[in-house]
């Protein structure tokens, strides 16, 4: 029995086709005996792209007391993928997530007046609906053959007869899929609906033609021979899909696209191009490095201190210090690394100083430092930061180093190491640098992408007909990081184009057996869970200009230089605590203070330290975590986008502004709060097609793991907890921020019994 709650919502990208989309799209649509329920049309972004006030009146026209039209902008990565998911995100956020079909119209085609009607009576059961095309070219008119069963792999080669206008298909279904590839700039329909069948749906074919296709040959169109658009977007699939081919299936791929379109895959100089450049220059004056951590855990600070030992011998180091904040380590814990550590000076600044100091109130208020206790990063740091100040007051020529206890120096350090004192001759106050090996951000932020990669990386491996496909991956991968910066991260605004992108794991089939690999990849599986780098390590390039290469930036992490010392006894790295709770991100309020109140300049360049998570074993589930980072980066967002609209205000908010901070701040929550769910949906694809692969069902603990993890139950969680958070909560903070930020700086602190014998151990 059909569903009287059933949904349909036609979408329409269009992209510079006024006219076709008017006159004969839009018009197929309000000829159908069964109506959509609403008209969704997106305009792409691009300096062509318009739809002018005239033919949004002709729609509107056409539509009255018809359907309901809305008209949106393509809210993602710019092409035809990035407005349809605009198209598909606005309607899960209005409709029902399983009684709802989209039906997908290309602007150039035309529905037959029973398309939807047809498509509608068979929803009940059905996931995937699929009727037939009539493709025009010019006069000849070519029905296409009934189709009477697919798999994932049909679609490898060629389109067997789907494409977006006859794409009728369960809301719920397509956000498994993980929607459009934003990276693919042809060959998307074919993509997506590979992961659609990957996932079993239960589909129906309708033996008879409702959909006209135009492939007019007096137009230019993506599928015209030699078209850029598609040669680029069929190597992007080609490099996607390849690992997964047969042997004759890449024959008949290869075979076909040039006949028809004219492509050869890339042939590329991998090793030359794959080459680290080192900036390798003369050594200038030797200088001293003073680095600040702070620390509760001994076994995670050692390859730190070890590798700085290392780094204290390099010829453009004078002398190297470090200043470590112990925030729970016992001082006779430290006594165990005197016979490593030959070359460093290592200062501990104990729990009973630190306590001592917060009473006297030189960290500002309110400033409570209990023995035995930890404090949060965002205290600590205030803390540290201090002392770093006292501590260099009389050495002008040191620069400060402040890193995160999970970091280690690398080879790529001793690459830039020299050129830290150029960025102090330019005037530059404050330096940020870049991470590499794990993401510093909480695993399940980048679950859904380390799931895609553990998927078709395994597919690759049991692929018997595969071949060494080192070079080639890692060219590809390095394409992957160069254009897409967080490329592992699920969460990121800057694009969505490296979702369904795949980092490839670099393996030698001809010293290592499909099956040993496979092993090896099952058992590493469990790693995802701790935010190890087994797949989408962070990496960097060396700049080879470093000044010109620079960017202003706020985006501050665990590794931070400080040329000019007054930003440490300046500003304090000021907790983003809201309802009680100390949220992530404050050393980004930092950065904002110190870039929009105190006028510092402050740049980022590509300087890595590694970040090691190789102490930090555990696999539970944190969501408070997850809930601290969303809050604190959405307050983040908010004040760096009211810092821009009113540079002026030093943090001293109007009512006005008070009023904006909150609304931005709502919106980017309710952004990230969508990501995550999108990012729920799609992983519970995923693991509905690990579970489909997993032979031995040795991956069945990381699954069940996994769907722990996804629960729509912690995502309810997650939204009811955010939600409890109130406009004057948030003013109260916002409003607070100036005298936090005056009470630190003005605290006199130039008596203070610096490294007497009260005030710190020594190593």
């Amino acid at each position: 029995m059909q569903n009287k709650d059933t949904k349909i919502i036609a979408l329409i990208a269009t992209y510079n086709r006024e006219k076709l989309l008017v006159e004969r799209c839009i018009r197929s649509i309000f000829n159908q005996t069964r109506l959509p329920d609403e008209i969704v049309i997106i305009k792409d972004r691009g300096e062509n792209s318009h739809l002018s006030c005239k033919a949004i009146a002709k729609i509107k026209n056409i539509a009255y007391s018809k359907s309901k039209v809305t008209i949106l902008e393509n809210q993602r990565d710019k092409g035809l993928s990035g407005a349809l998911n605009t198209g598909i995100i606005y309607t899960y956020n209005n409709y029902d997530l399983t009684n709802t079909f989209i039906a997908i119209l290309d602007d150039d085609d035309e529905w037959m007046p029973q398309h939807l009607q047809v498509c509608y009576v068979n929803t009940p059961n059905n996931d995937l609906i699929v009727s037939h095309l009539i493709r025009k070219e010019d006069e000849n008119i070519i029905k296409s053959p009934f189709i009477k069963e697919l798999s994932k792999e049909d679609f490898y080669v060629t389109n067997p007869g789907i494409q977006g206008s006859n794409l009728f298909i369960r809301l719920s279904l397509l956000l498994k899929s993980g929607l459009f590839d934003e990276h693919l700039l042809s060959s998307t329909d074919r993509d997506l609906l590979i992961r659609v069948y990957e996932l079993n749906p239960r589909v129906l074919y309708i033996k008879t033609h409702t959909v006209i296709h135009y492939a007019d040959h007096h137009r230019i169109r993506l599928s015209s021979k030699g078209n850029k658009k598609k040669i680029k977007g069929s190597q992007a699939f080609w490099n996607k899909y390849k690992a997964r081919m047969s042997n004759v299936q890449r024959r008949v791929f290869l075979e076909r696209m040039q006949r028809l379109f004219d492509f050869k895959p890339q042939v590329i100089d991998y090793k030359t191009l794959l080459i680290d450049q080192k900036n390798c220059k003369p050594c200038r004056n030797p200088f001293p490095i003073l680095v600040g951590v702070i620390s509760d855990s001994l076994d995670q600070l050692t390859p730190l201190l070890e590798s700085l030992n290392e780094l204290a011998q390099h010829q453009s180091v004078s002398s190297l210090e470090v200043l470590i904040l112990d925030n729970s380590i016992s001082a006779n814990e430290f006594n165990n690394l005197k016979f490593n550590l030959s070359y460093l000076t290592c200062h501990i600044i104990n729990q009973e100083t630190q306590q001592r100091d917060a009473y006297l109130g030189y960290f500002g208020t309110p400033y409570i430092r209990n023995i035995g206790t930890r404090l949060t990063i965002a205290k600590a740091r205030t803390i540290l930061q201090r002392y770093l100040g006292l501590h260099c007051s009389n050495n002008k020529d040191i620069i400060v180093w402040i890193l995160d206890d999970d970091m280690k120096v690398h080879d790529k350090v001793y690459d830039y190491i020299d050129q830290l004192t150029l960025f102090k001759e330019k005037g530059v106050d404050i330096l940020i640098g870049t991470y590499e090996g794990g993401s510093p951000n909480p695993p399940l932020n980048a679950i859904r992408v380390q799931l895609v990669d553990l998927y078709n990386n395994l597919l690759c491996v049991q692929n018997k007909d595969n071949y060494n496909l080192n070079e080639e991956r890692d060219y590809e991968n390095k394409m992957l990081i160069d254009q897409y910066p967080d490329y592992y991260y699920d969460l990121t605004r800057k694009h969505y184009g490296h979702l369904e992108q795949i980092y490839w794991y670099s393996f030698d089939k001809n010293k290592t057996s499909g099956e040993d690999l496979e092993q090896y990849i099952t058992d590493s599986a469990i790693n995802i869970l701790t935010g190890a780098p087994f797949f989408r390590p962070l990496k960097s390039t060396i700049p080879s200009n470093p000044i010109e290469e620079a960017i202003a930036s706020s985006n501050r992490g665990g590794t931070t230089f400080i040329f000019n010392h007054e930003v440490l006894n300046q500003t304090p790295n000021i907790s983003i605590t809201i309802n009680n709770k100390d949220c992530r991100r404050s050393d980004m309020i930092w950065g904002l203070i110190n870039q929009y109140y105190h006028g510092y300049d402050i740049k980022m360049v590509n300087f890595p330290i590694l970040h090691s998570r190789e102490t930090d074993s555990s696999i539970d589930f944190n969501l408070k975590k997850a809930i601290d980072e969303v809050i604190g980066a959405s307050i983040y967002s908010a004040l760096k986008e009211c810092l821009q609209k009113y540079p002026t205000s030093n943090f001293l908010f109007s009512d006005d502004q008070l009023l904006f901070l909150c609304e931005k701040y709502h919106e980017y929550i309710n952004h990230r709060i969508i990501q995550y769910e999108l990012h729920f949906h799609r992983s519970k694809g995923l693991i509905h097609c690990l579970a489909a692969i997993d032979n031995n069902k040795q991956l069945a603990p990381f699954i069940s793991k996994v769907s722990e993890w996804v629960n729509f139950e912690n995502l309810a969680s997650m939204k009811s907890q955010i939600k409890n958070i109130s406009n004057s909560q948030l003013i109260d903070f916002f409003s607070n921020l100036h005298t936090s930020i005056e009470q630190y700086s003005s605290m006199e602190i130039n008596n203070h019994p610096l490294f007497n014998s009260d005030y710190s151990n020594s190593i």
